[in-house]
């Protein structure tokens, strides 16, 4: 049934539609005759005043104008008939227009509405964040993967913005001249990753930075523990909101080499696909594209250094050309100090370098391993006893690295320091006891062995890095130039030399194999070899004993120990051969119960 009320407005309004059209029409009629008529009329006065006035003359003069004027009303009047009629078109098609933007509009602002309902962005940080949600170290083989936040340590950058990826002086990078105050600040607290992200809406100079470390300081640990903290949206205050994308160049090199992808079609088609969950992962078109011009991503890209060789030029000139293109966007770029020299974009970003474990970050992360892990294998993981089995495991290890410097000096290194505790978790001990001391296993010997199966063959293999030799080959091409560097009382050696002393060990497993490259490799890969100025050295002085024990009980040069017994450059090649064998029918009368512990 219809309302009275509602047929009455709808009559309403339709008769003041119709009374606007007539309105509408008059007006347009009125200037129609007015363009047409005014002329005319005009002249026909004149014509009519001159007749009367029988100026025969001037009415003859007049009449051709009379004429022409009525000819123009004529023509006028087609003329307005045919521009109303255009007009009205272009008035319809300017209509229909105006409302097909409007439509384009409301589309894009529905679909906008859509994904911001859909959660896109905290779908993506979702999928980045489960994949950094444990703690690991690549090339080593533990049991037990900790959460990521349950035992990061900060790590802290050198406050030394004024070297190159040699640690040669540099002029003052661009962008620091004025930030003085962040210099005084590192050097008296310490500076961390967030101080830096603080500043990165106002100063240029830190949207584009490259972190080096050698390897196990944890570069891709930080990387991680930015994705994720950024996930979580537990970002101190005064960073920037942003939205982290974690790529890994040895992952991605191929990709990058042999495709030369855009930046966001690496992101979209290829990273987040990798991600967990990624595959069911929807956006909206141009998703990567639109966040990039936005200045809303920062960009990630871990481990330069391990780029092959043959692709390292064409991946260094991707990143340079990718950082150029989105300039909106905040590049970190990580790599060791070595392979960095390699990286020779037009811009080179500006350089942090991570620093080593201190004392006081090395016991903070043995507490929250332990506690970590012992809240894992408890059934009551809440439980007091909990807390202080942890925190009696942890007192005894700090115990014995402030004991043994060597161990300590290992210790500074992230990765070692987690190989350290994760031997040490698994050594015997009786649990009625917890103050009973818990050693660690084989001492030096078996942590030794550790690091070079470790850096000579499980990492190596994890990063997808070929090695001329196997982990066995490699090391014992190093026992036998260990052992040179022991009988000739040296710490440290000249390429030449080097090069000289490897060479024949080299050639007898493998001809085709240059000694220079097993040398790159052991220095830039397995970092067992360190270059100091113009010389070589082992990156630890125990190494060198160890390994020369090591090449003495493959050879059976036992008459070495014997004939340098009062050598005291032989000293630790001796305690540590004595760790590893039973020595008490070589030398009889001498003790070396304290050589099989390693001390």
């Amino acid at each position: 049934m219809n309302n009275p009320v509602e047929s009455e407005e709808k009559q309403e309004k339709k008769k003041e539609n119709s009374n606007f059209q007539q309105e509408h029409e008059k007006s347009l009629g009125l200037i129609s005759q007015l363009v047409r008529y005014a002329p005319t009329g005009g002249s026909l006065w004149i014509l009519g005043s001159f007749i009367k006035e029988q100026d025969w003359l001037s009415t003859l003069i007049t009449f051709p104008l009379m004429v022409i004027m009525v000819a123009w009303s004529a023509y006028s009047k087609s003329f307005l008939l045919k521009i109303q009629e255009r007009m009205k078109e272009r008035g319809k098609e300017d209509a229909d227009s105006l409302m097909a933007q409007f439509q384009k509009l409301d589309s894009a602002i529905k679909e906008a509405i859509k994904w911001q309902l859909a959660g896109v962005e905290d779908k993506y940080l979702k999928s980045q964040g489960n994949a950094c949600l444990y703690y690991t170290t690549e090339g080593s083989q533990s049991t037990f993967k900790p959460l990521l936040k349950d035992v990061f340590i900060p790590l802290e950058l050198s406050g030394d913005f004024f070297r190159d990826s040699t640690g040669e002086d540099i002029p003052t990078p661009r962008g620091y001249q004025w930030d003085k105050q962040l210099i005084i600040e590192s050097q008296k607290d310490g500076l961390t990753i967030w101080d830096i992200f603080k500043r990165l809406p106002k100063n240029s100079a830190y949207r584009n930075l490259a972190i080096l470390a050698w390897g196990g300081y944890g570069k891709t640990t930080l990387l991680r523990h930015i994705a994720y903290t950024y996930a979580k949206k537990k970002l101190p205050r005064g960073v920037p909101k942003l939205l982290p994308v974690l790529l890994l160049l040895r992952k991605w090199q191929r990709v990058i080499a042999e495709e030369k992808p855009d930046l966001t079609v690496l992101i979209e088609e290829h990273h987040i696909p990798s991600l967990p969950e990624g595959k069911n992962f929807k956006r909206p078109k141009n998703w990567a594209k639109n966040l990039l011009s936005q200045n809303k991503f920062l960009i990630m890209f871990d481990g330069f250094d391990e780029v092959k060789e043959e692709w390292r030029e064409s991946v260094s000139k991707w990143l340079g050309q990718m950082m150029h293109n989105y300039p909106g966007a905040y590049f970190i770029l990580t790599s060791r100090p070595a392979g960095y020299k390699s990286y020779k974009p037009e811009n080179k970003p500006n350089t942090l370098r991570l620093k080593a474990f201190n004392e006081e970050q090395r016991e903070r992360f043995i507490n929250k391993w332990y506690l970590s892990r012992e809240r894992q294998i408890s059934a009551e993981p809440d439980n007091p006893v909990v807390k202080q089995t942890a925190e009696q495991k942890s007192a005894n290890l700090v115990k014995q690295l402030k004991e043994r410097s060597e161990l300590n000096d290992l210790a500074k290194n992230p990765l070692l320091l987690n190989m350290i505790v994760n031997l040490h978790s698994v050594a015997p001990t009786d649990t009625s006891d917890l103050s009973r001391p818990i050693q660690l296993p084989q001492r030096r010997t078996e942590l030794y062995r550790e690091i070079f199966r470790l850096q000579l063959g499980d990492r190596p293999l994890v990063k997808q890095i070929n090695m001329c030799f196997d982990a066995d080959e490699a090391q014992q091409i190093l026992q036998d130039f260990a052992l040179y560097m022991v009988k000739e009382n040296k710490s440290n050696i000249d390429d030449k030399q080097l090069k000289g002393q490897v060479e024949k060990p080299i050639h007898k497993l493998d001809e085709s194999i240059e000694a220079d490259l097993f040398i790159k490799q052991i220095v830039e890969v397995s970092e067992l070899l360190v270059k100091k100025d113009e010389n070589y050295e082992f990156s630890h002085l125990s190494f060198q004993g160890y390994l020369a024990a090591k090449e003495i009980i493959r050879t059976k040069q036992e008459t070495l120990l014997i004939n340098n017994w009062d050598k005291s450059w032989w000293r630790e090649t001796i305690l540590l051969y004595g760790a590893q064998v039973n020595p008490s029918n070589l030398i009889p009368g001498v003790n070396f119960s304290l050589m099989r512990l390693g001390r």
